[in-house]
This record gives C-alpha cells, sequence and structure tokens, in this order.
C-alpha cells in the first residue's frame, strides 16, 4: 500500500513540476504572412523568457503539418524530428542529437520559425489571431541521444527518447502572460502619432543616444529598442491603460503592488515631447518626425526601421 501512494505522490509530483516550469515561460508573440509567387509563408517570432532554474532546449527545424481555422482564432499544428522517430529507428539519424535551442536561467531568446503553410490552406483568414500553436517540443537535457546504455533494443531507446522530451504548446491565456500583442494590450496610439521619431533633445541627465527612437504602429509601441507590450510581460505589470486627450497620449502600466511605469507623448508643432515617470523620477526627450529629420543629424538607424516596417 505505501508503494502504491509513493507512485500516487510520484505521478502528482512529475506533473505539478512539468506545470511549474510551463508557468516559468513567459512567452510573446509576433508574426507575419510572406506571399511569393505561387506559396504562402508565416513569420513567426515566439519572445521566450524563462524564469527557470533549470536551462531548457527547444527542438529546431518544424513543418507544418496542420491548421486549424476557428472562429476566435487559428491553431498550428506543427511536427518535428521527434515526431519521425518510428521511420528513424531505422537510420542512424536516431542517434544524431537533434538541434535545438538552449533558453538559459534568466534568458530572453527570440525563437525564429520561417513556416511553409500547406497548399490546402493558402486562403487562411490571415487577421485573425494566432491563440495556438502546438507541437513545439522542449527538453530539460540538451544531449537527449547522448546515452544508449540503458536501452537494450532500439524500440526501447526511442521509448526513452520521447520520455525525455515533452510537448510544451504555447497557448492564449491572459492570466499566465502566455502572448499578449494580438489580444491583450489596449494600446492605440491616436493617428497624429503614427510613424517614427527620432529623439532630437534630452532634458536631463538620463541621457538617450540620438539614433533612438520611438515607432508607433496600431495596437503597437515600439519605443527605445523596446516593444511597450514586451515590457509589459517581462516586469510582470498586470494592466495597461492608456489616456487620449487631445494632443496628449499617455500609458500607464500598474502592478498589483503599487508600482507604476508610465509615459506621457505631447504633440506641440513638429515636435513631440516625452515624459516617462517612473519610481525613480521623471525623465524628458523630445522627439522629431523621422521624415523631418535633418540630414546633418546623426544618420537613423535603418536596421531597426526595416525590422518593424518589413
Amino acid at each position: 500500500m505505501r508503494i502504491f501512494y509513493l507512485l500516487i505522490l510520484l505521478f502528482f509530483s512529475k506533473d505539478i513540476y512539468g506545470q511549474n516550469i510551463i508557468e516559468n515561460l513567459d512567452m510573446f508573440l509576433s508574426h507575419k504572412y510572406i506571399g511569393s509567387v505561387n506559396d504562402l509563408y508565416i513569420y513567426i517570432e515566439v519572445f521566450i523568457w524563462n524564469r527557470n532554474e533549470e536551462s531548457i532546449f527547444i527542438l529546431k527545424n518544424h513543418e507544418i503539418l496542420d491548421i486549424i481555422e476557428e472562429e476566435d482564432g487559428i491553431i498550428f499544428i506543427l511536427s518535428n524530428w521527434i515526431d519521425n522517430l518510428d521511420f528513424l529507428k531505422h537510420t542512424s539519424a536516431m542517434y544524431h542529437n537533434p538541434s535545438m535551442i538552449e533558453f538559459r536561467n534568466m534568458q530572453i531568446v527570440y525563437l525564429p520559425l520561417l513556416l511553409k503553410i500547406p497548399d490546402r490552406n493558402v486562403n487562411i483568414n490571415q487577421n485573425k489571431i494566432i491563440k495556438e500553436i502546438r507541437g513545439l517540443k522542449y527538453s530539460l537535457q540538451q544531449y537527449i541521444t547522448e546515452d544508449i546504455t540503458w536501452a537494450n533494443n532500439v524500440d526501447e531507446f526511442a521509448d526513452g527518447i520521447r520520455e525525455k522530451v515533452n510537448e510544451l504548446t504555447f497557448i492564449f491565456n491572459k492570466y499566465n502572460r502566455k502572448y499578449g500583442n494580438q489580444w491583450f494590450s489596449p494600446l492605440s496610439p491616436p493617428s497624429w502619432l503614427l510613424g517614427t521619431w527620432i529623439v532630437d533633445r534630452f532634458f536631463n541627465e538620463e541621457r538617450i543616444s540620438p539614433n533612438d527612437r520611438i515607432l508607433f504602429e496600431t495596437n503597437n509601441v515600439i519605443y527605445f529598442w523596446n516593444n511597450l507590450n514586451e515590457l509589459f510581460f517581462q516586469y510582470g505589470f498586470n494592466k495597461i491603460e492608456q489616456n487620449i486627450i487631445d494632443n496628449n497620449y499617455q500609458i500607464t502600466f500598474l502592478a498589483d503592488d503599487g508600482g507604476t511605469f508610465s509615459v506621457n507623448f505631447k504633440l506641440e508643432n513638429e515636435y513631440l515631447f516625452t515624459e516617462q515617470l517612473t519610481n525613480n523620477g521623471l525623465i524628458s526627450y523630445r522627439l522629431m518626425k523621422k521624415n523631418n529629420c535633418p540630414n546633418s543629424r546623426s544618420k537613423c538607424n535603418e536596421n531597426l526601421i526595416r525590422r518593424f516596417e518589413a
């Protein structure tokens, strides 16, 4: 009887441990459809912040196995190396450790996926959100095929690999901060703010490079090399509020512990005045629209511009 209860305890402990691993992975998704002459592709960039003590290893080289389009969003089902284990059992490839991306403790990594849309799904509604991605496999071990001494046969070895590699499914969940910029953020800048603004001057000791800029997009703000939606997830804020009055636009981040972070934008003639209010005080800048930036001024970092305007 004691052995029975011990087995039950081990089963639930393993399930809770696996759930904690997922809960300590904060994820953020952006994507773009890319058309060619005859084919349709989707580029998905998954921002992952690993807050686990362990490193996480995610398998690379995915392909789209199926796409499920529902009323409230789209589900992508991906295949991977481990899905071909039954075939690989008869080849030497099964013993070659698959390509993986490492996410170390407290490390932020971007997982890029360029995937071809199957011909049967080329008419997919590109305006719908991606609400789930299935088939992104992760492992807590870097070399999942390194040791085979414990296996008595090929089938046992393949089954052991499956046990080492778990399925991590990225699911929409507004309470554990999975994803975000598609459905959660209320940010919708006014039309007079849209475009790219370059730092023209600063008004205090917090010096900002003249190459820094704010790129406004609908439902999104790229703010001095960071995405404000991503900052919301990284620092654990619980609520975003925005307020638009005439030529003023204010964004406020609120946390349960009372912490706040706010940015206020005010348009005066051709200049955009920015005030950044944190718990440490007020920081302010003046910006100029990219199209109005004088040629004598330092060159705009076109690489950053292309990244978000491509």
